[in-house]
């Protein structure tokens, strides 16, 4: 028996390179600035999709259905823990809208890839899927950095009932804007290429 058979991966499939289709949706979520509203709550495609699962993967992580705990599994909560904690000292009036939202985002994302990015080549195949990500959004950076405006938010922009990430207007560098993309920053942008 090899190593690789000793836990329950949720994603298993007979090809051990195959994405789940949540891990796409994910990824779709991240490059999509789309904001919409419920009540007063905003929200976004990907906190959406990690509202939806943020419950069911801790359940499964604490439940050994990603395999054994790590001790990085506990410093994550207790970073969030910690997180509530100084937010709730220093701003009581915004513990739930920040560490509600920081919350699903930092520990979603982290569970999302514990309990679906089990193998290593299912790890090879997401940076196979990132670095096309990345190649498929310079041709929008090209144009961003020459005319300054972000493209993809400037079309949500244009779409009756959705919001998208505002246009940051940072100085030019070496004659070029700084890139956004379909991010809040052009520091974003740079994060996710890197």
């Amino acid at each position: 028996m090899t190593s690789t058979t000793h836990y329950a991966n949720p994603a298993r499939t007979h090809d051990d390179s195959k994405i789940s289709t949540v891990v796409v949706l994910y990824l779709i979520g991240v490059v999509a600035p789309i904001e919409f509203f419920l009540g007063t709550v905003s929200l976004t495609p990907l906190r959406v999709l990690l509202l939806a699962m943020v419950i069911p993967m801790t359940v499964g992580l604490f439940s050994g259905r990603y395999g054994k705990l790590l001790a990085c599994d506990y410093l994550f909560f207790a970073h969030m823990l910690w997180a509530t904690v100084a937010v709730a000292v220093n701003n009581p009036n915004r513990v739930i809208e920040n560490v509600g939202s920081s919350a699903v985002e930092f520990l979603g994302g982290y569970l999302l890839a514990r309990a679906y990015i089990r193998t290593p080549d299912q790890f090879q195949t997401l940076v196979k899927i990132l670095l096309w990500m990345i190649i498929l959004s310079l041709p929008l950076a090209m144009v961003e950095s020459i005319t300054g405006r972000a493209v993809i938010p400037h079309l949500i922009e244009s779409i009756p009932g959705l919001g998208t990430v505002k246009q940051v207007n940072i100085g030019k560098r070496m004659g070029l804007f700084r890139v956004q993309n379909a991010f809040a920053h052009p520091i974003h942008y740079g994060l996710f290429c890197s």
